[in-house]
């Protein structure tokens, strides 16, 4: 799935500390499937940034340093 994610903890609310990303369809702790995307806020603790939300029917929650983390994963898969 497509998502909108913080490029970092601290982003500041500029659009380019956000990154767009394909993100498996499954909650990586079960196996489950992940919930739909919708658009909503992270705060930095001082700006607030757009970026994809959702909730994953099995309850795990997908943080988004985790998720960034997945990303890396699958691009050094790629190019491995």
């Amino acid at each position: 799935m497509k998502v909108m994610i913080p490029a970092c903890s601290q982003h500041a609310g500029f659009e380019w500390n956000r990154i767009t990303a394909e993100i498996a369809d499954t909650c990586p702790q079960c196996g489950g499937p992940r919930g739909e995307p919708f658009n909503g806020f992270s705060f930095d603790g001082s700006r607030r940034l757009v970026v994809s939300q959702w909730n994953n029917p099995c309850g795990h929650v997908d943080y988004y340093e985790d998720v960034r983390q997945e990303i890396i994963d699958q691009t050094t898969t790629k190019t491995a």
